[in-house]
């Protein structure tokens, strides 16, 4: 929000020559509002998006849950996503992309590694390790 204030003067200005050559102001509105949402609203939100998958990460590795998981989650959604042909352009999404997101994880992933081991989650990993283990043996 605090960031629309550098912004929101030249949506006026988009309003008010758009009234001065004899509209409504309704087109210095439209382009105002586009000027708006790509040039501030979107980049935003995914700059949040970003930080909530950082907490995420990290929220995991403290509930001895395998951070490692989070990075084949998005690249199963990245695959779901191209196979469904509905691959956006980051720009003009208000999230992060697929690819991005991998890449920041993966980033992170050794922070996030780190605070499992220290919070004694190892021994809880290779419970998990060994449940699944069981679990393919059983249905193969």
């Amino acid at each position: 929000m605090s960031s629309t204030v550098f912004i929101e003067p030249l949506r006026w200005a988009f309003i008010l020559v758009d009234a001065a050559i004899g509209g409504n102001g309704q087109l210095g509105r439209i382009i105002g509002d586009l000027a708006l949402g790509f040039g501030v609203e979107r980049p935003a939100s995914r700059v949040q998006e970003s930080e909530a998958d950082y907490i995420g990460l990290l929220l995991m590795a403290n509930s001895c849950y395998n951070p490692e998981a989070a990075v084949k989650l998005w690249q199963r959604m990245e695959l779901a996503q191209k196979a469904s042909g509905q691959d956006v352009p980051e720009w003009f999404s208000t999230h992060p992309s697929n690819t991005n997101r991998i890449k920041k994880l993966q980033e992170w992933l050794p922070k996030a590694l780190e605070a499992s081991a220290e919070n004694g989650c190892s021994s809880t990993m290779q419970y998990q390790q060994d449940f699944q283990q069981v679990l393919k043996a059983l249905w193969h």
